[in-house]
């Protein structure tokens, strides 16, 4: 369903609910009995999904309609919508400092380190906050890019050589046994 499509028939959704109040054609007592029978029910969104919506809700839907007309009824996005607002500014550089100057560091080193700094305390912000801001500020260990770290790769020749040892068979010489070593030189 497209977005639009899907906002239109959501607004219009809301508008059957808070119509009787509007024309004054509900049949309970008052507006407050209206609204509480029409919360206690269950209703089907035009996505399928099922809600409940408090009186409260639906009170609010009646005042955005009366200031805004139909337009007040669509739904609207979060403002701050992507951004973390549990981690505080100053906690978010410390992370970002942190993981750039220890890319190995893990989120959970991280989020320990925030909590034993006074950055946060542990039960206003949790592990997954952390792991999720450091996936969305894209500063993962995967992202970051890794060092060239080739083994044995030098500017000039002969600047590195190499040996090895290795253990060969016995040999009888004049009746003694001697082991045989072989050595191997690399460059």
């Amino acid at each position: 369903m497209i977005l639009k499509e899907f906002n239109q028939k959501i607004a219009l959704f809301r508008y059957s609910l808070i119509a009787p109040i509007i024309t004054n054609t509900f049949t309970q007592t008052s507006v407050k009995d209206y609204l509480a029978e029409i919360a206690a029910k269950s209703y089907t969104l035009p996505n399928g999904k099922k809600k409940e919506y408090s009186p409260a809700t639906i009170k609010g839907w009646l005042v955005q309609y009366r200031k805004y007309g139909i337009d007040g009824l669509y739904p609207k996005s979060r403002a701050d919508k992507g951004t973390s607002r549990k981690i505080s500014n100053e906690t978010k550089e410390f992370i970002i400092n942190s993981k750039l100057n220890s890319p190995k560091k893990t989120a959970k080193y991280i989020y320990h380190e925030v909590i034993a700094k006074g950055f946060e305390s542990e039960t206003s912000i949790s592990l997954s906050t952390v792991t999720r801001f450091i996936n969305k500020a894209k500063i993962g260990s995967k992202k970051l890019v890794p060092d060239d770290r080739r083994a044995f790769e030098f500017e000039f020749s002969n600047e590195c050589w190499q040996s090895d040892v290795s253990v060969g068979p016995y040999l009888t010489i004049e009746d003694k046994k001697i082991q045989d070593l072989y050595y191997s030189f690399f460059r």
